[in-house]
């Protein structure tokens, strides 16, 4: 089973927004509670915190480069999303972030 931590995970899917295809964005989490990546527009950074299958990321913050209003909409659809992580699975290179209701909010594929 591929883990969570220190794998680049480009994503897939955003709640709200639908398949990410192009900007595309990434994440990654740390053991030692670290995450952040590259969203649609700009580089971003959060804390993260693991235990069994349950997820919690908080204090997200980005650089402020402006982009189209399309894509800025799809940046902040996924940080909104990052902020209601409650659980994860990861299963054959593919992450999958549900809300605190059980329903999948964010869908990443392991990068290569």
């Amino acid at each position: 089973m591929t883990s969570v931590f220190d794998q680049l995970w480009v994503v897939d899917y955003v709640d709200g927004i639908g398949a990410v295809t192009a900007p595309q964005a990434n994440f990654k989490i740390s053991e030692a509670g670290k995450a952040g990546g590259t969203g649609p527009c700009n580089t971003y950074f959060a804390t993260a915190k693991v235990e069994g299958q349950a997820i919690a990321i908080g204090d997200i913050g980005s650089t402020y480069k402006a982009c189209a209003p399309n894509v800025m909409a799809e940046e902040k659809a996924l940080f909104d999303a990052l902020a209601n992580a409650a659980l994860y699975t990861v299963d054959a290179g593919k992450l999958a972030i549900s809300d605190k209701d059980g329903r999948e909010i964010l869908r990443f594929s392991a990068a290569s």
